[in-house]
């Protein structure tokens, strides 16, 4: 369902995970490991996710951001959708970014 509606948005499940990213980074060029092309991939993704919800995410100052109280409440929820996807699948990504786990199934 979450899916489906940011699909017919053309938003998917991968800016939302890189703008969890960004949140646990603190800052796109950490996040984007130094990488100049996801740095600019990843501010992209924040403006897309900006104007699909209708609010601001992040706060600007120079190549600095900070994230916003909705940027939090969004992470929050990311996270949430995205470990119940893991564990549902069997496996998990932990919401770290970069990071993997296992996560057993249920017999």
């Amino acid at each position: 369902m979450f899916e489906d509606l940011l699909s017919r948005h053309g938003l998917s499940l991968d800016r939302l995970h890189g703008f969890l990213c960004v949140v646990e980074a603190g800052n796109i060029s950490q996040a984007a490991a130094g990488d100049p092309v996801k740095q600019s991939q990843l501010s992209r993704q924040i403006r897309d996710l900006e104007a699909f919800f209708g609010v601001e995410l992040t706060h600007r100052r120079g190549k600095s951001i900070a994230i916003s109280a909705e940027g939090l409440r969004l992470a929050a929820l990311i996270r949430q959708h995205l470990r119940a996807r893991w564990m549902i699948s069997g496996w998990s990504k932990s919401a770290s970014c970069g990071r993997s786990h296992s996560v057993p199934r249920r017999a």
